[in-house]
């Protein structure tokens, strides 16, 4: 349940923030910044996001396991991928090739933990709330980037019927049993 309700919290939030991430520039920082915050967002967002599935979820298994000592090994290779990425990719991008190494040091410390997860204390992965997030997350995308202009009044609709299209489809498709249960409350 932790890792379904996870993925429904942080899936929106981090792909709306990729996609927001021109509006958000224009609204957050300077003039000189705009470009490189807009180009550097999405990848933040991205490797926010396998960061705390990580975190939050990945990880308690070397917890519940007693086996903090894999957790050590996996933070290691992950701390020895974004350092190789970064040595190769900042000398030539600079600020972007320091976000693009640290999500992809981040997405396969995802798949490290996984791995090495199974051996401390296996946990299911949530593929049933995992596939309604993702179709729960589609109609968001397509009205985000629907939404003309640029400035603070385009960033809030696209945050307002970005959250509405999301709410909405994840109650069609019952996210986190929200529609048995609201149901179930009001059929009484």
């Amino acid at each position: 349940e932790n890792g379904a309700f996870l993925l429904a919290v942080l899936a929106p939030m981090c792909l709306g923030m990729a996609l927001t991430a021109r509006n958000l520039a224009f609204v957050c920082v300077g003039v000189k910044f705009r470009a490189s915050v807009a180009e550097l967002t999405p990848w933040m967002a991205a490797g926010g996001f396998f960061m705390n599935v990580r975190s939050f979820y990945l990880d308690s298994a070397f917890q519940l396991g007693h086996r903090p000592g894999l957790q050590a090994w996996v933070t290691a290779l992950t701390a020895a991928i974004s350092l190789g990425l970064g040595f190769v990719l900042i000398p030539r991008l600079g600020p972007l090739g320091a976000a693009i190494s640290v999500t992809f040091a981040m997405a396969i410390s995802c798949c490290f933990a996984a791995v090495a997860g199974r051996w401390a204390y296996p946990m299911q992965f949530p593929i049933h709330a995992a596939a309604r997030v993702f179709l729960s997350c589609l109609p968001m995308v397509v009205v985000v980037l629907a939404v003309p202009g640029t400035g603070w009044k385009a960033l809030l609709l696209q945050v307002l019927i970005g959250a509405a299209a999301y709410t909405t489809t994840a109650f069609a498709v019952d996210l986190l049993g929200a529609r048995s249960r609201f149901v179930s409350r009001f059929s009484r």
